[in-house]
């Protein structure tokens, strides 16, 4: 059974991740932006949203599956945020400002797993 993903507030934190990491991008040098870390940082953001709707449209098991996908490629965002930050590439105030609202994302789709293996039970 198909999900509004739209009304999902995980989608909803995910999306707004994207937003922010796409505006941080923005600000590396030209090579990093297009080929380097800025491409990839950007590439898996998105794929966390992505991936919440793609799996919105599958039952419940398969929808948990891609859900536990959305948080793995989240721990990929974090580290990509923490060498951009060694690099100097941003600041430690963006670092963690962008690892809070990742958290808020990890927080709400592990909220979501959990209730779906309590509700499979």
């Amino acid at each position: 059974m198909a999900q509004d993903w739209k009304k999902m507030e995980m989608y909803k934190k995910a999306h707004q991740l994207v937003l922010e990491i796409y505006a941080v991008a923005k600000k590396l040098p030209d090579g990093e932006q297009e080929y380097g870390i800025g491409a990839e940082i950007c590439q898996n953001a998105m794929q966390i949203p992505a991936t919440i709707v793609r799996g919105s449209v599958f039952e419940e098991s398969e929808f948990r599956e891609h859900l536990e996908e959305a948080r793995l490629t989240l721990r990929t965002v974090d580290m990509h945020l923490t060498i951009m930050h060694r690099l100097g590439f941003i600041t430690e105030s963006e670092r963690d400002r962008l690892l809070k609202l990742g958290e808020e994302v990890r927080q709400l789709l592990i909220q979501r797993i959990e209730r779906r293996k309590v509700a499979k039970a």
